[in-house]
Formats: structure tokens, C-alpha cells, sequence
């Protein structure tokens, strides 16, 4: 149910449909990094394929319903992943604990997009978007690996 391309008068986009089910994520992940690929934005693929794989999964946590999710590039040159599912409820940041085995998703988010948002659908529920260009992704991989490797 991919749809892929260029539109006519904007830069290239592509959205699927998934189901309420846990591979979704792992089918989100694979369609992002598909599009990077064929629209040569490797250098945006990791951090971008991440925050697809957390968003995704707290859609299908929370709101239990089908998500579309889209991506495209921005006439800036930035990578925008949006996020929309029929619940109702916006999230937000919440603040985690050493101890927490969950609830990282949008703190991940906040630390490594460029921006993002929630707001309200038109068709009722929500969507959740977020940018990442090479220049954010690449000081996002840069702080982690300082921070993983000492």
C-alpha cells in the first residue's frame, strides 16, 4: 500500500498504512530507510530510521490503531517523517528515571530531531512529525558514540 514519488510540484514523498501489530514498526523502519536510499539521503538514514521506529511503536502501544506514516524532503533539505493514528490523545515528553524500562521514545525524539510536533488530525486523531537533516543527524551519532565510547 506504499505510495512512492515525486509530486508534481513538491520535492519526493512517500506514505504506507500499517496495522496495530509490533512488526509495524519494523515495517516503518524498513520503508524510511527504502526512501533515504532511493533518494540518496544516507546521511540522514540512522537517526531518522530510529525516531520512524519509536514513534510508530508508541502509536501502535497507545493508540492501538492502523498509522500512516509519510516522509519526505523539505524544500530546506530536511528529512520529515510524520506519524498519524485515530486516537485522540497528544503525547509528550515525559521525564525518565534510570530504572524505567520504557517511555524513552519521545525523550529520543527531543534529544536528536531537528524539530518536531504533535498536532490534531483533520480526520480526527493525531499526527506526530519530526525533521532530522545530515548536519543534526550526524552531531546525534557524533554524541552518542562520545557518550558510548567514553
Amino acid at each position: 500500500m506504499a505510495d512512492a514519488g515525486r509530486s508534481r510540484r513538491g520535492p519526493p514523498a512517500a506514505s504506507t498504512r500499517l496495522p496495530p501489530r509490533p512488526s509495524s514498526a519494523a515495517e516503518a523502519r524498513a520503508f524510511v530507510r527504502q526512501f533515504l536510499t532511493a533518494n540518496e539521503r544516507v546521511g540522514d538514514e540512522e537517526v531518522a530510521v530510529l525516531l520512524t521506529s519509536e514513534v510508530v511503536s508508541n502509536a501502535i502501544l497507545h493508540a492501538a490503531t492502523d498509522v500512516d506514516v509519510g516522509v519526505s524532503l523539505t524544500p530546506a533539505g530536511a528529512v520529515r517523517v510524520e506519524v498519524r493514528d485515530s486516537a485522540a490523545g497528544l503525547p509528550a515528553v515525559r521525564a525518565i528515571d534510570a530504572e524505567d524500562t520504557g517511555g524513552r521514545g519521545l525523550f529520543l525524539v527531543d534529544a536528536l530531531a531537528r524539530r518536531w510536533g504533535t498536532e490534531p488530525s483533520s480526520g480526527g486523531g493525531k499526527v506526530v512529525w519530526f525533521e532530522v537533516d545530515a548536519e543534526t543527524a550526524a552531531g546525534a551519532v557524533a554524541r552518542t558514540t562520545g557518550a558510548v565510547g567514553g
